[in-house]
């Protein structure tokens, strides 16, 4: 089961408009032994956040709807949580170059490479 130092279950931040990947995919990361937090918008997961809420490794959507999307999150996590390992997942191949030095997912990808990538970054079995 993959744990974080304390031998607690590491925690994924899952980010995504779209319900049925957010819940497939977390779905895949809680069977794989992490403890998910789903979200819908990227300005809950600035609030998640911001009020020190469980995650250990952050995936988020580029293109979604309200104020606040996916590349805004990456790049404040950047600044404000420099160490959080993040991945990113879209459907819009142009939106790639915007998100340096960060993983990249375009959609459709295969869960399973996603959670591999997960694992690899968190050094998890």
């Amino acid at each position: 089961m993959p744990a974080d130092k304390d031998g607690a279950k590491d925690t994924i931040l899952v980010i995504d408009d779209e319900p049925l990947i957010r819940t497939a995919l977390a779905e895949t990361l809680r069977r794989a032994g992490f403890s998910v937090v789903e979200l819908s918008e990227a300005k809950e997961a600035l609030g998640h956040l911001s009020e020190g809420g469980a995650a250990d490794l952050v995936i988020t959507d580029l293109k979604m709807p309200g104020a606040i999307d996916g590349l805004d999150l990456v790049e404040w996590l950047k600044s404000a949580l420099p160490a959080m390992p993040v991945i990113v997942t879209t459907g819009y191949h142009a939106l790639r170059s915007q998100v340096n030095g960060v993983p990249v997912f375009e959609k459709p990808y295969r869960f399973e490479r996603l959670l591999e990538r997960v694992c690899e970054m968190l050094d998890a079995p």
